[in-house]
């Protein structure tokens, strides 16, 4: 017998299919510093909150100033980051699929000036 994955046994319908696979998907907020190459990211469940997060950071680069920035995880939800402003090279936002092999999508950067 193949195996199923549970969400395909249980749900027959297009549109809950449709409904459940979309919900899935989540929004990757990643964030670029000036001195390390190694990108951090937070997650977000709905495209507002992302934009809203993403929109902090942005006013938050843009103020010129040196600020706290604190940023929690909708995904791992004990996940929490805590930098600078004035370290932020860039902030880059996009949906990531859990039908997506990388979860990597091509996207543009918000450049610190």
């Amino acid at each position: 017998m193949e195996s199923e994955s549970p969400v395909e046994t249980d749900i027959c319908d297009t549109r809950v299919w449709f409904s459940v696979k979309h919900s899935l998907n989540m929004f990757i907020i990643e964030l670029t510093l000036k001195t390390t190459p190694v990108p951090l990211s937070v997650q977000r469940k709905s495209a507002e909150d992302a934009e809203a997060t993403y929109q902090e950071i942005v006013q938050a680069m843009r103020s010129g100033g040196s600020q706290v920035l604190e940023l929690t995880c909708d995904r791992q939800t004990d996940k929490k980051l805590a930098l600078l402003s004035d370290g932020l090279a860039a902030v880059q936002i996009y949906e990531k699929s859990s039908a997506s092999a990388s979860g990597r999508a091509p996207g543009f950067f918000s450049m610190a000036e």
